[in-house]
Formats: C-alpha cells, structure tokens, sequence
C-alpha cells in the first residue's frame, strides 16, 4: 500500500486498509480494515516495538469489539489506538491519534 500523504513514518498503516483518512498534519489517522479485532490488536502488538513504540502506560485494553493501546516513544511522543469490530460487516475502524512531544 502506498502510505498516504502527511503520514508519519512511525505511524503505520496494517496493508490492506481501505478508506483511509490522514488528518491534523499526520496527528490524527482513520481507516478500516477488513478481519477480526484480535488480529489488528495482535498486528500492533507485533509490529509497534519495531518503531520504538513501547508499552509504558495501562495495558492494552480489549473488550468484546472495542480495543484501545496507548504506546510512548523515548522522546515522549504518545500513540492512541482505538478500534471498534463492525462484525455484521466483518470490519474493523481503527482511529489512530499522534501526540508529539515540544
């Protein structure tokens, strides 16, 4: 997938997301993704580390169709994660927020 305009290169996009919305210079993402929540859940668990995005805060927090993960990089930059199953449409809406530090 060619990631969208303004996209942070920290900030990614699961390939195979579709109706995507880059906002706020970057700060603010939107998209849906066909499958399960526990397999978008899984997907940043996953890849996130790799972009020196750690778990410093509460963990994730999964609950029924609904998933929220908030990770902080070294330099104090915040990553919100908030996803909601469509399950009668088999989709899942991520909403991602990018709070830069200074």
């Amino acid at each position: 997938m060619t990631e969208p305009a303004g996209l942070a290169e920290d900030t990614l996009i699961p390939d195979g997301a579709y109706d995507v919305q880059v906002s706020r210079g970057g700060a603010s993402i939107h998209f849906q993704i066909d499958g399960a929540i526990e397999d978008v859940v899984t997907y940043y668990q996953d890849v996130l580390p790799d972009f020196e995005w750690e778990l410093t805060g509460p963990p994730d927090n999964a609950i029924g169709s609904i998933a929220t993960m908030l990770r902080d990089n070294e330099i104090g930059d915040r990553l919100a994660i908030n996803m909601q199953a469509n399950e009668l449409g088999g989709f899942v809406q991520v909403t991602i927020t990018v709070s830069r530090a200074g």
